[in-house]
């Protein structure tokens, strides 16, 4: 009797021990099931679905709410697609004797996203695997798996930290934009429209006539931008704040050559200069409006109310060694025939606004500028203009660009100043402006010949001039690591 006893409770423990083994076994399963389903998601959401990392599960698609891409979108990733594309559940199977045979599923259970539209942030994802019977009928054994990951954003078609130039740079930018019959030319030549509606089409999101050509691409939606530079505080008082009114007169701003210099502008021409070269001062200022800084080639500051008159205005860099900045508080008028004029690249000279706290002003029902800048067509203005609450357009057209390929194989086109030859992307400058423009409304000239030439190396020039944070433009982004990881497991 004793012996039978031992023997039962030996069966027991021995049954209850292969009872484990076999839930241990189809635990381990599950998990492995749960693993697959994660790997599969990570993989879809850092190659073909990048911007789901920015979207809880229930704005995914299917089942749920459309995605949610408020910032501008790198084009080949086609966000539009995703709600039908995404797989978020999946059957798992095994061959046995050549035959296919359903071991289980996993699904995702949870996403949700803490963080921004343009750095990233972090997201938690939850996946569930299953072991099931053949007919999927029966549970046999679940694991969840979470991870917590590390989500970065980063330019389109760049590795994650990238400190390359971006391959999309802002060619134009404004929050809204009438562009018109206007033409934006070049290997740069991208345009962003940061308010514009994201629905329909580009055209009718930008007023864009049939007489306007783009070279580059149309991004739609936010991006993060850097501040407008400020006039140096160090330097502030060498100088006065002064109007440029150049009716029937011509001015000069001629960079110094030496650091820490003080400076005037001048008019150089016309009936209204009583002595040529007479400086320009408003009534009663004591001090110039312009100054050289410390750096080696110094760079030019000019404080400046407004611009106003048809007279010309020549910005001499000496040959882009000196750079010049104009800081403007007002506004810009360019009438009649006068235009602007500068002999350096495209960030040899820049244009910044220092008024940017945009007043009550309406553009297309959005409160978005208070001051208006009119560059005259007559211009063959090399620069960069930021004015992030002023409404910035061209008055007429008169320039022919320079547009050269790469390509001489290519076909004539019917405008070889216009036309992009290959059938893509060429290189122009020696447009009305020629460099980039980011303002907060663009109002485009209807003339059929006013453009802006944005060169190919646009993007590196910024940020040799003005620092990493002009480094801007659309981004996707990246899973780059796993901060926390959990599993849980039932029966």
């Amino acid at each position: 009797m004793f012996l039978m006893a031992g023997g039962m409770a030996m069966m027991a423990r021995t049954f209850s021990a292969f009872r484990g083994s076999i839930r241990s076994s189809q635990y381990n399963q599950a998990q492995e099931i749960a693993e697959t389903g994660m790997a599969k998601v990570i993989n879809q959401l850092n190659t073909t679905h990048r911007y789901l990392w920015l979207n809880d599960l229930g704005n995914w698609g299917t089942g749920g709410t459309a995605p949610i891409f408020p910032a501008a979108t790198c084009s080949q990733l086609a966000p539009n697609t995703y709600a039908t594309t995404i797989t978020k559940n999946e059957i798992v199977t095994a061959t046995d004797n050549s035959i296919e045979v359903r071991i289980g599923d996993w699904r995702v259970d949870s996403y949700t996203y803490d963080g921004n539209n343009f750095e990233g942030g972090e997201g938690v994802l939850r996946v569930r695997g299953r072991m099931t019977n053949a007919d999927g009928t029966q549970e046999l054994a679940s694991a969840t798996i979470e991870q917590r990951l590390q989500v970065r954003g980063k330019p389109c078609g760049a590795a994650v930290n990238s400190t390359a130039a971006r391959s999309s740079v802002p060619g134009l930018l404004a929050k809204t934009m009438d562009l018109g019959n206007n033409d934006i030319l070049g290997l740069g030549a991208d345009v962003y429209c940061t308010e514009c509606a994201t629905t329909g089409t580009n055209a009718s999101a930008l007023d864009q006539d049939s007489g306007s050509q783009v070279h580059g691409e149309i991004f739609r939606g936010e991006i993060q931008m850097p501040p407008v530079p400020q006039f140096p505080v160090h330097l502030i008082n060498a100088v006065e704040e002064g109007a440029i009114v150049t009716t029937t007169e011509n001015v000069t701003i001629k960079a110094a050559t030496t650091a820490n210099t003080s400076f005037d502008i001048y008019c150089d021409s016309g009936s209204l200069c009583s002595s040529p070269p007479e400086i320009v001062r408003d009534l009663g200022a004591t001090n110039p409006m312009c100054v050289s800084d410390s750096q080696s080639p110094p760079v030019s500051h000019c404080l400046i109310s407004s611009i106003t008159g048809n007279g010309n205005i020549t910005i001499k860099t000496n040959g882009g060694t000196n750079p010049v900045r104009l800081y403007i508080s007002g506004h810009i008028v360019s009438t009649g025939t006068g235009h602007i004029t500068s002999d350096g690249g495209p960030t040899d000279v820049a244009l910044f606004s220092t008024n940017n706290t945009c007043g009550n002003s309406v553009s297309k029902g959005i409160r978005t500028f208070n001051r208006s800048w009119d560059i005259s067509g007559a211009s063959s203005l090399s620069a960069f203009i930021y004015a992030p609450c002023a409404k910035v357009g061209i008055n007429g057209g008169a320039q022919t660009p320079s547009c050269t390929d790469s390509s001489p194989e290519a076909p004539a086109p019917a405008n070889p100043n216009r036309d992009a030859l290959s059938g893509g992307r060429v290189d122009c400058n020696s447009g009305d402006i020629n460099g980039a423009v980011w303002a907060s409304v663009w109002d485009g000239s209807n003339a059929t010949d006013a453009e802006i030439t944005v060169p190919a190396n646009m993007a590196t020039l910024l940020v040799q001039s003005f620092g990493e944070e002009f480094n801007i433009g659309a981004s996707d982004f990246v899973g780059i690591g796993v901060k926390d990881w959990a599993s849980f497991r039932a029966f």
